[in-house]
């Protein structure tokens, strides 16, 4: 299993990786289904999947680290992934940690005012999945507060991953 972190030429990636110091703007999580790289994400359509070839046609990808881990593990956070497929995306997330971060310049420390379980940003999405392959250290992030950036830095560090 990989996390991965992509980019585009689009207005909001942009705004993404400026709002964020990133240079990525998405996370998603690559798996095999059948033999066949499937990458699974969340996009504004939800949570949803492309084949991999599709999605590097359209994306450029920054980083992939591949996670480390057993077999069994390995399987059941695939199932658990594809499970989530169809989950809405969470936009008022993305609004709240807008809001986080104007208030953060501004010398506050407030908590996202619209967290959501049952919804996924791209990051909170790829998080999850690493919650539920184990990766020790994945719980000290808040989910409605996670960035590609923030992923980035914690999966480059982290013993249990390789950078591809």
């Amino acid at each position: 299993m990989i996390i991965g972190f992509s980019t585009t030429n689009k207005i909001f990636s942009r705004l993404i990786k400026w709002v964020t110091g990133s240079k990525a703007s998405h996370s998603y999580v690559l798996v095999t289904v059948a033999g066949e790289p499937i990458v699974v994400h969340s996009t504004h359509n939800g949570v949803n999947c492309d084949h991999y070839n599709k999605f590097k046609k359209d994306k450029k990808v920054v980083a992939e680290y591949e996670l480390l881990i057993d077999e069994e593990t390995e399987k059941n956070a695939t199932a658990h992934a594809l499970r989530l497929l169809d989950k809405p995306y969470d936009i008022l997330s993305i609004v709240g940690f807008g809001w986080v971060l104007f208030c953060k310049s501004l010398g506050f420390k407030v908590k996202n005012p619209f967290p959501n379980r049952s919804a996924y940003q791209c990051s909170e999405f790829a998080l999850t999945i690493m919650r539920k392959a184990n990766l020790e250290g994945s719980e000290k992030f808040a989910k409605e507060l996670v960035s590609p950036e923030d992923l980035i830095s914690f999966v480059k560090d982290h013993q249990k991953t390789k950078e591809l």
